[in-house]
């Protein structure tokens, strides 16, 4: 194990060189409402012919570089509001073997040829619910919310929450106007930098199945659309800050903090995820 992570670094540092050599390239495909990447890497065909032979070398110097190439395109994926994935890998031992094996474990959609016949593509998928959430994750049970609203308990029903982000705000302690970037677990304060969510409030059963929240592109035209999520009557509210190196935390309000922990429900649906967070991208 101890040499094939080695492998595996060398890779990372290496790999646009060899890339290079093979005729190697990667398109990646990262969709954070459907929860996916994918990756098409493709080789030149000798002399641009699909024959039998070509196609088994070519299929097999894409399965050799894939490993290394996947990594690659992984490490702009923000995992927080401080961390991405490319300060893990040479930071973490463990990390890296688990990313290694989840690599070697990743769905192959597809194998076809260019519509020119010159080169021979691969596709391949990680998902983000269950993969790569799951490399993150050190709890099972979630914390439960101890929060005294101002505003007291409120009789009225909530079914999740949705959170417009579509919008450049203001960067948190600076004067520049920027738009919220998704990531695998952002954080949600006040104003007044209250923390009132994060990852250790959601059940680990949850966000393997479907991710901390859910991010969107479109502002639903009914709530029927991400009732599964949400619910029905989700209360909504909108960004007012962005906050963390990756930008990547909501800042809302405080009245609209203080309607939250008011929420009867707020513990529940907050347990299991039901965040819908609607982005411009």
């Amino acid at each position: 194990m101890k040499n094939g992570m080695i492998i595996f670094l060398l890779s990372f540092l290496v790999l646009p060189a060899l890339s290079g050599q093979e005729d190697l390239s990667v398109e990646t495909h990262t969709n954070w409402m459907k929860g996916e990447i994918l990756f098409d890497i493709s080789v030149a065909l000798p002399s641009g012919e699909m024959k039998p032979t070509n196609r088994f070398v070519a299929e097999r110097t894409i399965e050799s570089e894939a490993p290394g190439l996947i990594s690659q395109e992984l490490r702009d994926i923000a995992v927080d509001s401080w961390e991405k994935m490319d300060t893990l890998y040479f930071s973490d031992t463990t990390f890296i073997s688990q990313l290694e094996d989840l690599i070697d474990n990743s769905n192959k959609v597809f194998s076809k040829t260019s519509p020119d016949m010159k080169r021979f593509i691969i596709r391949y998928r990680l998902d983000f619910y269950p993969d790569i959430v799951s490399l993150f994750l050190a709890h099972e049970r979630p914390v439960t919310p101890d929060f005294t609203s101002t505003m007291g308990r409120t009789d009225e029903s909530f079914t999740g929450l949705a959170i417009y982000a579509g919008d450049p705000v203001r960067f948190h302690g600076t004067d520049e106007e920027v738009l919220l970037e998704p990531a695998l677990f952002p954080t949600v304060y006040d104003e007044d930098m209250n923390l009132i969510f994060d990852k250790t409030f959601v059940e680990a059963s949850a966000i393997r199945d479907w991710g901390m929240v859910q991010y969107t592109d479109q502002i639903p035209d009914s709530f029927l659309e991400t009732r599964d999520r949400i619910g029905m009557k989700p209360l909504k509210i909108s960004l007012r800050e962005v906050f963390g190196r990756n930008k990547c935390d909501p800042v809302i309000s405080a009245a609209d903090a203080g309607m939250i922990l008011a929420s009867q429900q707020f513990s529940d649906w907050l347990k299991e995820g039901r965040v819908l967070i609607i982005l411009n991208r």
